[in-house]
């Protein structure tokens, strides 16, 4: 019988990575790889590479892999304990700017831009406060209240290991963050095929993810301890040639992974349409992402926060996306359409970590939203700005492992239109968007070629 998936709308059907219906002898370890060149970072730019070797009749199981590491912050030496603290913007995510993965031939597979405003998006949109502050050891989420943006507490303690009271002084820390992107896959990757697979992780600025309560605040971090941890499986000879003949020399997988994209809304911009253009072609877009950044918000590039619209939508070849454009004025509608994305409106789950408080946050107080975001740095242990948005555009909600489910922006002209209600605040707004989008990463065994198509 055919394992080809046809329909009447000639939806593609792909290729999919069998291994035997009954495993034979095989061994699973533990892998774990420091970074090549150096192990030690202190300073902003600096990219970690970490490079995970070729194995013979090996696969990796990329869903119990993360990158551990240790960090510890230097504060003034005229800094007061409590006084002049700092706060981790969104979680430990937000030390990269950017996530590369590459082959071993040096073709890239993936490059993520901006990692942690990417993360940080989701999570809120889809995680609750109890979860963020489970995820604290690990994540880096605040330990007291997940519905904020702010994380770990960094302190001017004069013991940095101090972890006791309400306050968790600490200027030490330890963190354990799953991989997102395209090796964030269900499936077992083959780690025999063209040469290592390389990772590479580049350093943010550190004032782009550290918010001070005072201008004595963190001057400077060392990283250390690096590791990516991943379960493997060695297979026998006679599952490796099973696994061989049955994918006649071709591994085909299906994974997801996310490009970003950025505009800007002009100061005191009036009210009426702005269309913003979409520059991210991919054959099949399953979500877009999007949030406006007022320049001047407490927590920074991380802030979400309502440009004052009346509605939005998503324009691709003159087909707008939804149908009817997003009622953002109304925050339970907006609200309610990130629920939609994350397959949440008939359950709690998925539902994110915002409060009216957080969620109904706008340029300035309009229609229902009653208070303008906040851009005071002293408020950030008491307030939020948490607008996202996410629109799903999966054409079929079923067979997600075997088929390109999204639309194609493509050969197309695309644009996110907002339609502004009242004039914004004189700040620029700073809109970060990305695409989520299926792709297949395509191993010819034979060349010894990995590819991807997006």
């Amino acid at each position: 019988m055919s394992n080809q998936i046809t329909t009447p709308i000639g939806i593609p059907s792909e290729l999919n990575f069998a291994l035997p219906s009954s495993m034979v002898p095989s061994r699973k370890f533990e892998l774990r790889v420091q970074p090549y060149g150096q192990s030690t970072f202190t300073s902003s730019g600096q990219a970690i590479r970490l490079t995970l070797p070729q194995m013979s009749r090996t696969l990796y199981n990329f869903q119990t892999a993360y990158i551990f590491a240790t960090i510890s912050f230097s504060v003034p030496g005229t800094a007061v304990a409590n006084t002049d603290a700092c706060y981790l913007l969104g979680s430990w995510y937000s030390l990269f700017s950017r996530q590369v993965v590459r082959a071993g031939s040096g073709y890239v597979l993936e490059t993520i831009e901006n990692p942690g405003l990417l993360v940080n998006a989701i999570t809120s949109m889809t995680m609750n406060s109890a979860e963020k502050i489970a995820l604290n050891n690990s994540f880096g989420f605040n330990n007291s209240s997940g519905y904020l943006n702010i994380g770990v507490k960094i302190n001017a303690d004069t013991n940095a290991y101090d972890i006791g009271g309400a306050d968790t002084n600490e200027k030490y820390f330890t963190f354990a963050l799953p991989l997102i992107g395209i090796l964030n896959s269900t499936k077992l990757f083959p780690a025999w095929n063209n040469g290592d697979l390389e990772i590479e992780l580049t350093l943010a600025d550190i004032s782009k993810y550290i918010a001070a309560l005072t201008a004595l605040g963190v001057n400077g971090f060392t990283l250390s301890n690096v590791e990516f941890v991943c379960e493997c499986l060695e297979l026998a000879p006679e599952a490796y040639n099973m696994v061989m003949s049955q994918n006649a020399g071709q591994v085909v997988l299906k994974s997801q992974s996310y490009t970003y994209g950025s505009s800007s809304i002009p100061a005191q911009q009036n009210s009426g349409t702005l269309d913003i253009p979409f520059q991210i072609k991919v054959n099949s877009l399953k979500q877009l992402i999007w949030y406006s950044q007022p320049s001047d918000a407490a927590e920074k590039t991380i802030a979400g926060v309502n440009p004052n619209l009346e509605n939005w939508n998503f324009v691709v070849n003159g087909i707008s996306y939804p149908q009817r454009p997003v009622q953002a004025k109304y925050p339970a509608e907006a609200f309610l359409q990130n629920q939609k994305s994350f397959g949440s409106v008939y359950s709690p789950s998925h539902s994110g970590g915002a409060t009216r408080t957080e969620f109904n946050t706008a340029s300035t107080a309009y229609n229902l939203y009653y208070r303008p975001y906040n851009n005071l740095v002293s408020n950030l242990e008491s307030r939020a700005n948490k607008w996202y948005q996410c629109l799903d555009l999966e054409t079929m909600n079923s067979n997600k492992e075997s088929l390109y489910s999204g639309i194609s922006t493509n050969g197309t002209t695309s644009t996110l239109r907002l339609n502004i209600s009242s004039q914004i605040t004189n700040v620029v707004h700073n809109v970060h968007y990305w695409s989520c989008q299926d792709v297949m990463i395509v191993m010819d065994m034979n060349a010894g070629i990995t590819s991807v198509v997006v």
